[in-house]
């Protein structure tokens, strides 16, 4: 075959095959396949791929490289750009720069750089993988069919500057709402500033509405009784909310413990839309007008949000960026310009209406410990933008303690900042300074050591353990233990059980659910699959839709979200897991952890570092050989479990079941109770 033409796709519809049959010459062709298993893309797309010579391109050689290129760039580029690139002859921070020391740049999304959230960090590393194939593989031609209208343009203007030709089908998934938000038409994104503007403050005025109407009010400013407050979203991060038995999920262990020694509340914004609250607001009301509970939004006075919805500083500032800076604008990344994926999310950002919600935030929590007595604001590290305006509303009037909840890995960008940072954030002379807690509680050796890194000074870190697992211990795998559990749970106690846990990222937990339906025909026999989904990405309907159709011989079911997690670890034979502290913790449990990867996706599994005690899956053969070679004996677990003791300290520290003590322990040094 002569003339090589590479597909870069990101649609599980290979539509670009029908134009591909037109060619007239001899044509190899190959795909590079994004966001989703090329097993998956081939069985989709099987019957168009039969007239022509076509491959899907492994991509799995290229990924280390291509996540060690985006770590070493993100992370420093996130840091000069705002601060040293003078666009229009001023930088960004001097453009986001408020009074009282608040700089606008640290409550919006980008400053945050999380892999979870936005689509900027997904971009860049689809262009460091591409890069890896350029450097490694030869084509004549590219074809580009791409959904994302900003990674085809970047790519498209990449490819073209070499000397191969380039085609782009300009496809339209159905995101033409957010195309016509992002591209670079002024009117249109005002309109879109404007419109979030309205509705954040329209949210958070029905929401005090309805609370109000209820007879839901502020704590008194004559209450004098000390209390350490704990900070969460209601009710997305608790469980059964609206019920008597509503429990939050990072603070479950830690505030029994607390309640023991002090008077404690929960300071919590509402999740939910008015909508829903009017639809609940007699479950509410009794939730809000317990002595335990106090909404955040009772400290917005209408005031504060004529003051947001009348102050055009927002708006200038866009447009100053749109008219008199976006024009210097001249990023690169690896040999690709990226001024058009950076633009967009730098107008994202500008538009948005984090900012906004931030603020009112920030207001809340200073008037909030202006006229409570607090001694210490606890809250779980989850949102940096949402956490600086906690942290800038609190200062100096309360001791603000962050404790990062979950495990995290090298691909986890928010928590990775340049050489010492931290430690310029702490002097408080120095401009546009990024708001930080007074101290932060680690779960790890290993984040202990990012964040010295980091610069955090020794004296304002400290190191508690699993504070979220405080259930958690290490555990021998017991056949007695798990024939109980299984006839406790009703499940058979002869067959092999694959446990399922999705993580949050929905794009990777249905390509994964994906990957092993195409397994799960060959094992039906003596396999049961248990899915368990998490709660940041419900993907239920889609397992039952495509499960109930492959065959009534398949054993499936679908768990509780919030199901008794541990049991079902302990019950099963082995784990299937995304990039999810699950697999940390099935490690501890004595079950082995299978690690879906996808190669087109950012790895961000705790244990991708340590893939000595895993096994990590990238294909359905893959998975098929793994789960033979275990059900058989030919794949012995005990090589993984002797070397999971300095895994699990570095991710969990001691796993004692004292990590709520310990931080008891230091606000007792404190005098903090």
């Amino acid at each position: 075959m002569g003339h090589r033409i590479l597909v870069i796709c990101d649609q599980l519809e290979a539509g670009w095959v029908k134009e591909a049959q037109c060619v007239e010459q001899d044509v190899e062709w190959f795909s590079v396949v994004l966001g989703f298993s090329a097993t998956r893309y081939l069985r989709e797309n099987r019957a168009l791929f039969q007239p022509i010579h076509h491959s899907v391109l492994p991509v799995e050689q290229y990924g280390e490289k291509a996540q060690q290129n985006l770590q070493e760039f993100y992370p420093e580029f996130v840091y000069h750009f705002p601060r040293h690139v003078r666009l229009g002859g001023r930088t960004l921070l001097e453009l986001l720069r408020r009074k009282n020391g608040v700089n606008l740049w640290w409550f919006g999304e980008t400053c945050e750089k999380s892999p979870l959230r936005g689509s900027i960090t997904k971009q860049l590393y689809i262009l460091a993988l591409l890069q890896e194939v350029l450097n490694n593989e030869s084509f004549d031609s590219f074809w580009i069919w791409l959904g994302d209208p900003d990674l085809r343009t970047c790519i498209s203007k990449g490819l073209s500057s070499g000397n191969q030709s380039v085609r782009i089908f300009k496809i339209h998934p159905p995101r033409k709402i957010r195309e016509l938000i992002t591209k670079s038409h002024g009117f249109a994104l005002i309109f879109r500033l404007i419109a979030l503007r309205c509705l954040v403050i329209g949210r958070v005025f029905f929401t005090r509405f309805i609370l109000f109407i209820h007879g839901i009010r502020p704590l008194p400013k004559s209450n004098k009784r000390p209390i350490v407050g704990l900070f969460s979203r209601y009710p997305v991060l608790w469980r059964n909310p609206y019920t008597p038995t509503h429990e939050e999920r990072y603070f479950s262990y830690l505030e029994p413990l607390l309640r023991e020694n002090a008077h404690v509340l929960y300071f919590v914004l509402i999740s939910d839309a008015p909508s829903k609250l009017w639809r609940n607001r007699d479950q509410a009301r009794k939730t809000f007008l317990s002595p335990q509970i106090e909404p955040l939004e009772l400290y917005i006075h209408v005031s504060d949000l004529f003051k947001h919805l009348l102050d055009l500083r927002q708006i200038l500032n866009f447009l100053t960026y749109h008219y008199w800076m976006s024009p210097d604008l001249q990023p690169k990344f690896l040999s690709w310009d990226i001024t058009n994926l950076w633009d967009v999310e730098l107008r994202r950002t500008l538009t948005g209406a984090e900012i906004q919600q931030n603020l009112l935030l920030m207001t809340a929590v200073d008037r909030l410990t202006t006229q409570l007595h607090i001694n210490a604001l606890i809250h779980p590290l989850e949102f940096q933008p949402m956490e600086r305006a906690i942290w800038k509303g609190a200062h100096k009037k309360t001791v603000s303690i962050g404790i990062q909840h979950s495990s995290y890995c090298r691909n986890h960008f928010m928590y990775f900042f340049k050489e010492k940072e931290l430690k310029e954030y702490c002097n408080e002379m120095v401009k546009d300074a990024s708001p930080l807690p007074d101290y932060y509680f680690v779960a790890g050796t290993w984040p202990f050591e990012m964040m010295i890194y980091n610069g955090v000074p020794t004296e304002r870190l400290n190191i508690c353990g699993a504070i979220r697992y405080n259930n958690l211990a290490v555990e021998e795998f017991n056949i007695e233990k798990q024939k109980q559990l299984r006839k406790k749970l009703s499940l058979p106690i002869e067959k092999v059980i694959l446990l399922v846990l999705t993580p949050q990222s929905r794009d990777e937990s249905i390509d994964m659910v994906e990957v092993l339906a195409q397994v799960a025909l060959e094992l039906k026999e003596s396999f049961i699959f248990l899915f368990k989904c998490h709660y940041h990405s419900r993907i239920e309907e889609h397992i039952e839709q495509l499960y109930s159709q492959l065959s009534e011989k398949i054993d499936y079911r679908i768990l509780d979200v919030d199901g008794p997690l541990y049991d079902y670890i302990r019950a099963s034979n082995m784990v299937f897991v995304g990039g999810t502290t699950a697999a940390a913790e099935a490690l501890a449990l004595a079950r082995l952890p299978l690690v879906y990867v996808n190669p087109t996706l950012l790895n961000l599994s705790p244990l991708m570092d340590f893939s000595d005690i895993s096994e990590f899956i990238s294909s359905p053969d893959q998975l098929t050989t793994t789960l033979e070679k275990l059900k058989s004996g030919e794949l012995s677990t005990k090589l993984f479990f002797s070397k999971r003791s300095k895994v699990l300290e570095k991710i969990f520290y001691k796993l004692d079941r004292q990590a709520d003590r310990r931080i008891l322990s230091f606000l007792k040094g404190k005098e903090l109770l």
